[in-house]
């Protein structure tokens, strides 16, 4: 799969929680926002409280299929994919074919990432998503590129070290429990 498929893939499923906004399809307001700001539409596209709960749905589907996900009640792939139309498109050039959704709106959108999913794990490359270990802070999904699929957290410098910060400290507390107690 190619690198800017699996990255916008893995924009999109990590919709649910940024800097600023806790889900990025909360309304229809800011799931157009957030379709803009991932490249997926353009300004004059119409988003309606129905397209932003499909678009919900569809993210929570994908990163339902993921271990540690924060996703509580998963809506099934199927689920999701239920009424999305996707075609199948041969590119001359490359010699292959693709699935893509079949219109330039919401649903076409939905359909294209559930086709994107469909194309990662045909080819292996969903086995190296992950789930971000930081799970009291962060899961957000990330592509795990180091060579014997053992990264934990999505950045080492912030989740890494703060999940590393957070076990020396809880060490640290059962160490002086324990010497307490003995003394």
């Amino acid at each position: 799969m190619q690198q800017q498929s699996i990255d916008t893939l893995i924009a999109f499923m990590n919709s649910h929680h940024d800097d600023d906004v806790e889900d990025g399809f909360a309304s229809p307001r800011l799931a157009k926002q957030q379709l803009i700001a991932l490249g997926l539409a353009k300004r004059s596209l119409k988003v309606t409280a129905d397209d932003a709960l499909l678009l919900q749905r569809v993210r929570d589907a994908l990163n339902g299929l993921l271990p540690g996900s924060y996703v509580a009640a998963p809506v099934t792939f199927d689920e999701a994919a239920a009424g999305l139309t996707l075609e199948l498109r041969f590119n001359d050039r490359e010699r292959r074919t693709a699935l893509e959704g079949a219109t330039p709106n919401v649903p076409g959108i939905a359909a294209r990432m559930l086709a994107l999913a469909h194309d990662a794990i045909t080819d292996g490359s969903w086995d190296r998503l992950k789930t971000c270990g930081n799970k009291d802070d962060c899961r957000w999904v990330f592509f795990d590129r180091s060579k014997n699929h053992s990264r934990v957290w999505c950045d080492m410098t912030t989740c890494g070290a703060e999940a590393k910060s957070r076990a020396f400290r809880a060490r640290q507390r059962e160490r002086r429990a324990r010497a307490e107690r003995s003394s």
